[in-house]
């Protein structure tokens, strides 16, 4: 009868373990400070987890760009467009940026012109803490993108830039829920 206790007993942590592991992966996680960069005047500033939450629209797609990569930064034209496909759905476009030349190429080719400005700002992460609170939502290709409520609740993932079937998904979800 002691075995039959104890053995409903390490079931019930077990499955309560696995139900906290279930529901952290459910939400995204912000850091507590990154650098806003502002594309339009090249300015940057620091913001905390409450700033960034608080001009968050009723979507936001949260997205890890690394900006050390040449290719990679030219995804934000791509960005750019899917933005103004959502003006009017309340969406924020939040872009976190990792780099390992200190954004240098970033703030550069935006400075220079070669990237246009974008109607967001940018988010930069010197510590790389977004992909690290993060690491269980990376993809196949260690890219991190989602859908998220205003309660910071995983609704999509998965990078709609190259992916028009994930991108009608996007459009559906935002499109039903407003």
């Amino acid at each position: 009868m002691k075995n039959l206790v104890f053995y409903i007993f390490i079931c019930l942590i077990v499955s309560c373990a696995n139900d906290n592991k279930s529901s952290e992966e459910d939400y995204i996680r912000i850091p507590d400070t990154l650098v806003v960069y502002n594309t339009m005047n090249s300015t940057d500033s620091m913001a905390s987890k409450s700033d960034i939450i608080s001009k968050l629209e009723s979507f936001t797609i949260f997205t890890s760009i690394n900006v050390s990569c040449a290719t990679c930064l030219f995804e934000f034209d791509k960005w750019r467009a899917i933005g103004k496909g959502f003006k009017d759905n309340t969406v924020s476009i939040v872009p976190i940026c990792h780099s390992k030349d200190n954004f240098e190429m970033l703030k550069y080719l935006f400075e220079s012109g070669d990237i246009k400005p974008l109607d967001f700002p940018l988010y930069l992460d010197d510590k790389n803490k977004f992909t690290e609170l993060n690491k269980h939502l990376l993809d196949e290709n260690h890219g991190l993108t989602v859908l998220v409520d205003t309660d910071n609740k995983i609704l999509l993932k998965g990078s709609p830039i190259d992916d028009q079937t994930l991108m009608k998904k996007y459009t559906k979800l935002i499109n039903t829920q407003k």
